[in-house]
């Protein structure tokens, strides 16, 4: 170990699922901590991080504690015979693939500091439990949306890389029921898109898709009073409040914010993962779900602490794993796996297989070239499309976890970003070009994208600003219409490229005009300040 740095060996992980309960039944029972190293090879990891009490299981944590979430998985593995085959081919030692497709909450986070990831961990649990060479892959960028994606599926989980997936869908911050539906809605198309694709296995009628929904990140800010929520000791008469006032205060907040976790169903995406779940027979595990029983019956302190310090041992900010959130993430789901291996079985003495083919039902069973491929350039793929820059360049910035995020970043007013879509024929027709931008809290914008060269369309505006304290990428679709070849190039701007310099459709990306000071809820600035916009609400 050096500094804040912790070594990892995992080398000699042999742990299975019922191995690492034991370990953690008898911390949760006895409320005990095992120091690094004092753990046999076969119990939980060799070592794990100990920055910390946050990284510690909670006491008072046992197995039984979480058999909602695993009631919940149960549930939904039994409604998918795609599951089950896949389940019962694991079973017999098959070397599956399960690639897992999500956001940064997937990511392996400064492993380092915090260990590994869920997915690592979920590989470990089966090979040690399965005795095979079973592995998970792991596809996930911080901040990319669901329809970001699904948009780029293609690309960045190319058809035939796994027999199996999971969808993770961490949830947005400020979530109305509308845009909650949007975003669920966004899931359910990625999902059917993997469904329809052909099984790798040749035993296997279809490929299985999960769905894997972590904390919602309202609930984990609101209990653990994270911005924009009201802080502690945020109230403008604090000095004046007597103890006991405080207390109250502290009490009735942390029992509110339990409330809303508990009962925000129309606005909750863990919600809407599991109908969603439900309603197209689609095996899930939802951590919210897993830790409710938990969070019901948690007594609040008198300083509303008791709930916080629950979150904080399995989430290191507002959604984001520590360890302890990585291992039981890692339980639930190895724990789906098992369970509908166990209803295989159950059917397969029966005489009932699993594994037979039925009949398509729109989804799943498909050919994997039935549809269009689309074409998706992310980072350095990026750069070949672009025909000019004035005032932008490519960045590779990095998130607070330590993932990376590459783009062009445009630094002045007035800077542009020339983009070159090749032609995908050589007749005239309409197609779509969705834009992938920045959308955030501070300091950003409008834009309006035009069209030049081979295609031409209506201007189309994009906003890159919004109220929510995270930052997400987001897609603008713009629709163009291609001209015929002979036909003349429409010209760029005055200040663009060529058009000679591009035999596709040109795309020109304005950097966004940023609002005025007073629209982000600051003192000073003009509302008809040159190069800004009122916000719209």
């Amino acid at each position: 170990r050096r500094g804040h740095q912790v070594s990892w060996s995992h080398g000699r992980m042999e742990a299975s699922a019922a191995s690492c309960w034991a370990v953690l039944d008898s911390l949760g029972t006895r409320g005990r901590w095992v120091p690094c190293g004092s753990c046999s090879e076969r119990a939980l990891v060799p070592c794990w991080p100990r920055r910390g009490a946050a990284k510690r299981w909670p006491p008072n944590v046992t197995q039984s504690d979480v058999a909602a979430g695993a009631a919940l998985s149960a549930f939904s593995a039994a409604a998918d015979p795609a599951l089950q085959c896949f389940a019962h081919e694991l079973s017999k030692g098959s070397p599956l693939r399960i690639g897992v497709y999500g956001t940064s909450v997937s990511a392996n986070n400064k492993r380092e500091w915090n260990g590994p990831s869920y997915p690592e961990v979920l590989q470990w649990l089966l090979r040690a439990r399965l005795k095979s060479n079973v592995s998970v892959s792991t596809v996930a960028f911080p901040g990319m949306s669901a329809d970001m994606r699904e948009a780029c599926l293609d690309t960045l989980l190319p058809v035939g890389s796994a027999d199996m997936y999971f969808v993770e869908e961490a949830s947005g911050l400020g979530l109305t029921p509308h845009s909650r539906d949007a975003a669920i809605r966004a899931v359910e198309q990625l999902t059917d898109a993997l469904r329809a694709r052909s099984p790798t296995h040749a035993s296997m009628p279809s490929v299985p898709v999960g769905l894997f929904s972590p904390l919602d990140q309202s609930c984990v800010r609101r209990i653990k009073r994270l911005a924009p929520f009201k802080p502690r000791g945020s109230w403008s008469s604090a000095a004046k409040r007597s103890a006991a006032e405080a207390a109250a205060e502290d009490i009735a907040w942390a029992v509110s914010a339990r409330d809303a976790c508990l009962h925000s169903v129309n606005t909750s995406m863990s919600e809407g993962m599991v109908r969603l779940a439900s309603t197209r027979r689609l095996p899930v595990v939802s951590m919210l779900h897993t830790l409710s029983p938990l969070l019901a019956s948690t007594p609040v302190g008198p300083t509303g602490s008791g709930l916080s310090e629950l979150l904080q041992r399995f989430t290191r900010d507002y959604v984001h794993f520590t360890f302890y959130g990585h291992l039981l993430a890692a339980l639930m789901l190895d724990g789906l796996l098992a369970e509908a291996a166990r209803l295989a079985a159950k059917h397969l003495a029966r005489g009932r297989d699993p594994c037979r083919r039925r009949p398509s039902a729109g989804t799943g069973g498909g050919e994997a070239g039935a549809s269009s491929p689309r074409s998706c350039a992310v980072g350095e793929a990026l750069k070949p499309l672009v025909v000019g820059a004035s005032g932008f360049a490519y960045t590779v910035e990095w998130s607070l976890q330590g993932n990376p995020k590459p783009g062009y970043v445009g630094g002045m007013p007035g800077a542009a970003l020339h983009l070159c879509q090749p032609r995908p024929h050589s007749r005239g027709g309409r197609s779509v070009i969705d834009v992938g931008h920045l959308v955030s809290f501070d300091g950003m914008g409008r834009g309006e994208v035009a069209c030049w060269a081979d295609c031409s369309c209506a201007p189309t505006r994009f906003d890159s600003h919004w109220k929510r304290q995270n930052s997400v990428g987001a897609l603008k679709s713009v629709k163009v219409a291609w001209r015929d070849r002979g036909q003349p190039a429409q010209a760029a701007a005055a200040d663009g490229p060529s058009s000679a310099h591009c035999g596709g459709c040109g795309l020109t990306v304005p950097l966004p005009l940023a609002l005025p000071r007073f629209e982000r809820g600051r003192p000073g600035g003009a509302p008809n300040a040159p190069g800004c916009q009122p916000s719209r609400r």
